[in-house]
């Protein structure tokens, strides 16, 4: 936990927080479960008590390690896994399915991975339910400010910041975008739709942007 020392093979649970800090800001009520370890046993354990609330997101464990279990306690519970891997990045490994017509998000298990696919996918499911009108982040065009690699097949979603001047917007990539750096998400204001046949976007493309915070861009386009 968060104010645990480090031991050998250990991470820190950043992502317990940072989702539940999500949730609660898309007008959810979060409710933290307890560290599953990396066991079959452990793991349908944690999701038998999570199925008794609304929707359930987990982190971790939905990859093809020899430890990730979830997709196969999700099996032996009767969950109705609905998809398995998006073409994206970050967030490839995400997988979704329902239990007795209940939501379930296994997200992957890095931060930056865990969040982008929150806003892509967990938010609106969660404001259809609560019966918001407006589901989606907004989405804005911008000129790309310098040239940026991106991955090739992969829809990316690269972290970024806005910038206007005249009326029209900018982006500039936060950094690194290895998808364990949580601080290249939170330093900026949006994702920049990367379409997955191009290897770069070059300097001066005009691009689409998913504007994370909504509030500063309200009457902007709308939906991704």
């Amino acid at each position: 936990e968060v104010d645990e020392s480090l031991h050998p093979g250990q991470i820190v649970n950043s992502n317990a927080y940072i989702l539940a800090a999500a949730v609660q800001e898309a007008g959810g009520q979060p409710v933290l479960l307890p560290i599953a370890r990396d066991t079959l046993a452990e793991i349908r354990a944690a999701l038998n008590e999570a199925v008794r609330h609304d929707v359930v997101l987990s982190t971790g464990g939905v990859s093809v390690g020899d430890f990730d279990f979830v997709k196969e306690a999700m099996d032996e519970l009767g969950v109705r896994r609905l998809f398995w891997q998006v073409a994206q990045k970050p967030g490839k490994p995400l997988t979704f399915g329902l239990l007795r017509e209940k939501p379930y998000f296994g997200l992957p298990g890095n931060p930056v991975s865990a969040l982008v696919c929150f806003y892509l996918y967990v938010r609106p499911a969660l404001g259809k339910m609560m019966g918001q009108s407006k589901i989606f982040s907004p989405i804005v065009s911008a000129t790309v400010a310098e040239d940026m690699p991106k991955a090739k097949g992969l829809t990316e979603f690269i972290r970024c910041r806005l910038e206007q001047a005249h009326g029209q917007y900018s982006v500039h990539s936060t950094g690194n975008q290895s998808s364990g750096v949580l601080s290249s998400l939170s330093l900026g204001a949006g994702l920049i739709i990367g379409a997955p046949e191009l290897p770069m976007l070059p300097k001066g493309m005009h691009v689409k942007v998913l504007v994370l915070d909504g509030d500063l861009f309200a009457g902007e386009e709308e939906p991704f």
